[in-house]
């Protein structure tokens, strides 16, 4: 045992780190390097890790402390440069939104012209010169203006210039907001795009208000736009910036409205689509609005955009918010973008750039940088090498020593170093420290001869295991009671012989149920269990088992057996005695019970033979003082405990034996007993019984001998302080003036007062409407 320890000690000094120099390993570091096929860090690689640490992270975390200001610079350049496009292209739209406004105010200025008043009064414009005027307002942008109209104050369509005959069905459109807002507010109004209920294309609608020379409203001048004009407009700001950047204008509702990236061909198959799908019930908002296609089901509504961070920008409340350029190096397919809100709409300018594209001149300078950095950190990489060889040749030759130290080798070593200062204190340390351990290796040898001799010889049986459960050591005393077990699982060893192992009652015992593999599973010691051994040559063996977990120091179990058959042995035969002198006394128990039993059919059967009342009554009193102490002898015979009697089945007995005595019906005299289910010694019990006998006798006999009927009470109690206060009350005629029960000359009060005394209770008689007697002793 004192080898294996040595050569633990070994492995761990090798595993601190330990390892030789110009190629010289000890063998125990040689032979853990081919078991774990790994390579220790040594001295040198210890110095060259501690310059590099010092000099190359200062010198990296500046360079990219460097890389990161030039990225953030150049990036936020870029995005200089997309956010000026941004507002470009959103200034032109405003533009755009602004000149209209003024065009269809003038319109509506010069629409006042065509009304007249009629005779009655009423005012109404001129059709001729109203289908001319709207035809000539409809014929300045006839690329994109559908159609121009008139509405009354009411929303009724007096002419349309895309289709006549709605000034003769005069279509009701007061609900559109085009109506709604110019007539709340009097002034110029545009909307978002809409789709017409007569052809479904996507239009944008501007509308002013037509008033009159007093300020009267006479009507609402419309002009519907084609939506395809803001493609055109954006189409024209792609590739400003660079190559591959783009617009996008996206509507309050997510709704994409154009793409500058789009050809018109592509522009009519994915504009008009929502980039962040609406929920179904506003969906259909969006179509009885008119914001949506009424023919376009939601599924179809809606266009993918994987190179936006659509719902981060959708849902944020900075309009000016852009992508970080951490973002973009993390993903691959990312896309810087910037955005801008118009200012006579709430529609927002997106612009967008590929992420190679935008980031193709901050690479350019990364990679520069890079190179210089690298190069530095080369020239601290040679100079870090050399350092670390000058410095670590001394230290490795000591640590050659102390791997041989550590794999018990003291004998030979010695330590070859010259060196002054810190290096020659160290090598006089290694000296020190190897005397030491020669010491200690000599004290280690001689402790483990002694344990090794103590452990052979124990009078006690010892087998230790392994983590495994597996027995790797037992002693003498152990083989001569279990056999040879070395090299046998914990759960297979009596098994592997045929031994079946049994629990103190007899029934076998599983493996699981063993108290060392319990201990070897759940770590906790158990001591003292007993088993039976029924061994197929040797007979059987009582064992008394402890078991001992050694998990802290790598092993399993130690288990202790201690043979105590002969124990057993003695155990049975006084417990075969024991059982023998239990049935005798119960024997006696019954015979005592008989014979008060004879003696109480005797003084039965006498009373027959007796005419005179008081003897007659002198009789059947004593034939119950001998019924209450035979109902004792039989509560014993009949109680599985041999010195105590169940009390509270023996009042119960001994009322219904006193009421059947004195031929009472229960109407008359009626007994309430409150008695705890408590067990009492037979030396109490008998003075008890013969004190009840005679209490509850006298509650028979003289309670109620002015009343028809009446009612008792027999109750015990045992109080926290170890004593029982037992009370027989009656609601009877009471005790005479100055009855004092020491001056009493009856029988049955003179046997209370010396049972009493047996008990070494006290008694108190009182009256509380009729009799009570108290008695108190402690159990």
């Amino acid at each position: 045992m004192l080898n294996s320890q040595n050569s633990t000690d070994g492995d761990q000094l090798s595993k601190a780190g330990v390892i030789a120099v110009d190629g010289e390993q000890p063998s125990s570091v040689q032979n853990l390097e081919r078991r774990s096929g790994l390579r220790f860090m040594g001295l040198r690689t210890k110095f060259l890790a501690t310059f590099i640490l010092i000099s190359l992270v200062p010198l990296c975390l500046l360079s990219c402390l460097h890389l990161q200001g030039m990225r953030d610079s150049l990036a936020q350049a870029a995005f200089r440069s997309l956010e000026a496009s941004s507002h470009l292209a959103a200034n032109e739209l405003d533009n755009f939104i602004l000149d209209n406004l003024d065009a269809i105010r003038t319109e509506a200025e010069t629409a006042v012209l065509v009304f007249q008043k009629s005779e009655a009064g009423v005012v109404t414009p001129n059709k001729a010169d109203l289908e001319k005027l709207l035809a000539s307002f409809a014929k300045k942008d006839p690329v994109f203006i559908q159609s121009c109209a008139l509405l009354n104050p009411k929303g009724i369509v007096l002419f349309d210039t895309i289709s006549p005959e709605r000034s003769k069905r005069r279509d009701d459109l007061s609900d559109r907001d085009y109506f709604i807002e110019v007539v709340e507010s009097n002034l110029p109004y545009t909307t978002t795009v809409h789709f017409s209920g007569l052809d479904g294309r996507p239009s944008i609608y501007f509308s002013a208000p037509v008033l009159g020379h007093d300020g009267e409203l006479l009507g609402v001048l419309r002009t519907r736009y084609s939506a395809s004009i803001l493609q055109q407009i954006l189409s024209r700001h792609a590739n400003l910036t660079g190559d591959m950047a783009y617009p996008l204008l996206i509507d309050n509702n997510h709704m994409l409205l154009a793409n500058g990236s789009l050809s018109q061909a592509a522009a009519a198959e994915q504009l008009f689509k929502y980039v962040l799908p609406p929920s179904p019930d506003a969906y259909k908002k969006f179509q009885a609005k008119r914001w949506a296609s009424l023919s376009v089901p939601i599924e179809s509504a809606i266009v993918t955009m994987p190179m936006l961070d659509q719902e981060a920008e959708m849902s944020g409340a900075d309009p000016n918010k852009t992508v970080k350029f951490s973002d973009l190096l993390r993903d691959e397919n990312k896309m810087a973008w910037v955005s801008a809100k118009l200012k006579h709409n709430s529609w927002r300018i997106i612009f967008v750039q590929p992420q190679e594209v935008f980031l193709s001149p901050v690479r350019q300078q990364i990679q520069g940088s890079v190179y210089f950095a690298g190069g530095i950190g080369l020239v601290v990489l040679v100079v870090a090498i050399t350092l670390a060889e000058v410095l670590a040749r001394p230290l490795s030759r000591l640590t050659m020593m102390a791997a041989k130290i550590a794999g018990g080798d003291l004998e030979t070593v010695h330590v070859p170093v010259r060196a002054s200062g810190e290096m020659g204190l160290l090598a006089h340390t290694f000296h020190s420290m190897t005397q030491k351990l020669r010491e200690r290796d000599k004290s280690l040898q001689e402790s483990n001869i002694k344990f090794q001799t103590l452990f052979a010889q124990a009078p006690i049986g010892f087998s230790l295991t392994d983590a495994n459960g597996i027995i790797i050591e037992q002693n003498e005393h152990s083989r001569e009671l279990l056999g040879k077990m070395v090299g046998k699982k914990l759960s297979e060893r009596f098994l592997l012989n045929g031994w079946e192992v049994c629990r103190p009652d007899g029934r076998p015992m599983p493996p699981d149920e063993y108290p060392e593999i319990q201990v070897l599973n759940d770590k906790k010691d158990r001591f003292n269990w007993e088993i039976r051994i029924e061994r197929s040559i040797y007979g059987s063996v009582w064992l008394n088992m402890s078991a001992t977990s050694l998990e802290k120091i790598g092993l399993g179990v130690l288990i202790s057996y201690i043979d105590i058959s002969e124990r057993k042995l003695a155990e049975e035969r006084i417990m075969a005695s024991l059982r023998e002198k239990e049935i005798l006394l119960k024997e006696i128990h019954h015979r005592v019970k008989n014979n008060l039993q004879v003696v109480s059919s005797m003084l039965h059967l006498q009373t027959s033979y007796v005419h005179d009342e008081a003897d007659r009554e002198l009789f059947i009193e004593s034939e119950n003082r001998v019924k209450s102490m035979a109902l004792v002898h039989e509560k014993l015979y009949q109680s599985g405990d041999l010195a105590k009697i169940n009390f509270l089945q023996y009042v119960d007995d001994l009322v219904n034996s006193l009421i059947s005595s004195y031929s009472l019906s229960p109407e008359r005299v009626k007994i309430k007993v409150v008695v705890p289910d408590i067990s009492m010694s037979i030396d109490k019990a008998v003075p008890c019984a013969l004190i009840l006998n005679e209490l509850i006798s006298n509650v028979f006999k003289h309670a109620f001998e002015t009343s028809s009927e009446g009612e008792a009470l027999v109750s015990l109690t045992v109080a926290p302080d170890k004593h029982i206060t037992l009370v027989v009350r009656d609601n009877g005629s009471g005790f005479p003036e100055g009855f004092s029960i020491e001056k009493a000359t009856s029988l049955g009060l003179q046997l209370v007062q010396a049972l009493a005394g047996q008990l070494k209770a006290s008694i108190r008689v009182t009256n509380q409407n009729g009799a009570c007697f108290e008695l108190r002793w402690k159990i």
